[in-house]
């Protein structure tokens, strides 16, 4: 399910733009969407402002997308009241998403992505991707494959986690 109320897009509904057809760029405002999660409940991206987002996109089969997990999962435990870890599961089933979830112990939101409709929104044409989303939810830094652990923690201290 996919609703596209955005109160992060004052411009673009100005401009009478307010749908998955908006693509994310850098510094500007994050697409707005909603997904279900594992569970089924739904998580909107800028119910999450006020927080940086560290936003995703992974699939089960992807290599580096396993091999980045546990720093997401390590950079979500150490900064849980200024970091928002969020996975997006591009075009899986719900159980190839939810045993690849099991099976690592991932302990943030993992929304579902199915038709891969906010992954076009975020330009995902290879995994993983990550997005870092500033406070005011603006997209500040995009990351294309696999991140390293130096690379997060500069991208986190531009973006002020842990000061």
């Amino acid at each position: 399910m996919l609703l596209f109320g955005i109160p992060w897009l004052q411009s673009r509904q100005a401009a009478g733009s307010n749908s998955l057809e908006d693509v994310a760029r850098l510094d500007q405002p994050a697409v707005d969407f909603e997904l279900g999660d594992l569970s089924g409940e739904p998580l909107k991206l800028s119910s999450l402002q006020g927080k940086v987002v560290l936003l995703n996109f992974w699939a089960s089969w992807c290599t580096p997308c396993r091999a980045e997990m546990p720093l997401f999962q390590q950079v979500q435990s150490q900064y849980p009241d200024e970091l928002v870890v969020v996975g997006v599961n591009n075009g899986e089933s719900e159980k190839a998403a939810g045993d690849f979830a099991a099976e690592v112990g991932v302990p943030f939101p993992i929304l579902l992505d199915a038709q891969g409709e906010v992954g076009r929104a975020y330009q995902v044409n290879m995994l993983p991707i990550t997005y870092l989303i500033d406070q005011q939810g603006m997209i500040r830094f995009r990351h294309i494959g696999q991140i390293t652990e130096t690379q997060l923690a500069s991208y986190l201290d531009a973006l002020g986690v842990g000061k």
